[in-house]
């Protein structure tokens, strides 16, 4: 994983933030937003608006996340819909997640019906247009989940352990690593949520045109007929593979019909080509954004 950047999550536990002084120190690059929690608006946080215009104010990145207590999939929508009027008009450099802990009552549910409830929540919030994952414990996600049916999703795991879990045994994009404040974060001595994103969430979303923000349009003549490499990809989650159309559809090679995907098991491979060498690199360059040329999951034919 090339990508290492340091930031917290943060809710209305941490009171009165200190913005301007966490900016200053450099210590975190990024924060996750608690929005909110449960399926009522007037469960919102306490805080949200506060933090999330300090944090814009102050050009400080942003995600969120929503911590849930739905038993059922039409549950998890309701939340999903508080969520997303809290989200609403705002534009968030990170993603959205869903918060599914140890509440008895999920517990209490099969493996099957936990898992099902992640699917409902995450596709709301990607019909909506918005970058969505889980977070959970590296427990949870082992244990109480059925991760297979979920592997086409974004992960911020809890996990606190010293070592560095496998990506391929465990992939995930943003890992909370303590919760003692190993950063040093000024304010908040031996307590605060600690985290490192793996990848450069802020250029895949904005590129992509999600979580409140406009896709970049670019000005490519559409008489630039490709010719040259194709370019296999994947297999792939959906996040990335959306994030992979977008581009395509930018640089209008869906229109010539250079794009082709399948899907197997909710992972996607993205064939697209022939294309010229400068689309070719483009597309190569957001690959590594998303880990994939390292993982070998790019390849030219």
């Amino acid at each position: 994983m090339s990508i290492n950047v340091h930031g917290i999550d943060a809710s209305v536990h941490q009171g009165n933030v200190d913005w301007p002084r966490i900016k200053l120190s450099g210590k975190a690059k990024f924060v996750i937003l608690r929005a909110g929690y449960g399926r009522y608006d007037k469960q919102v946080d306490k805080k949200w608006e506060r933090n999330y215009a300090e944090c814009k104010r102050l050009g400080i990145p942003v995600g969120a996340y929503w911590y849930s207590y739905a038993v059922s999939e039409d549950e998890a929508r309701q939340e999903m819909q508080c969520f997303l009027r809290a989200l609403a008009g705002k534009q968030l450099e990170y993603p959205v997640y869903f918060d599914q802990e140890y509440e008895l009552a999920i517990k209490a549910l099969s493996k099957a019906k936990r898992t099902a409830i992640v699917k409902a929540a995450l596709e709301t919030l990607e019909d909506a247009g918005y970058y969505a994952g889980l977070y959970c414990s590296r427990d949870w996600l082992n244990n109480w989940l059925d991760f297979a049916q979920l592997s086409a999703y974004d992960v911020w795991i809890a996990d606190y352990t010293s070592a560095e879990p496998s990506p391929a045994k465990l992939p995930y994009g943003m890992r909370q690593v303590d919760s003692k404040n190993s950063f040093g974060v000024p304010g908040f001595g031996g307590s605060l949520d600690c985290d490192v994103s793996y990848k450069d969430y802020p250029g895949i979303i904005k590129g992509a045109g999600l979580n409140g923000w406009k896709k970049t349009e670019t000005n490519k003549p559409a008489a630039d007929k490709p010719s040259g490499c194709t370019l296999t990809i994947g297999p792939v989650s959906a996040g990335d593979r959306a994030t992979l159309r977008s581009k395509c559809q930018e640089l209008q090679l869906d229109a010539m019909g250079l794009y082709k995907e399948t899907e197997s098991d909710g992972l996607y491979t993205l064939t697209v080509g022939p294309i010229t060498s400068g689309d070719v690199a483009t597309l190569k360059t957001l690959c590594g954004q998303l880990d994939l040329v390292s993982r070998g999951l790019c390849r030219e034919v």
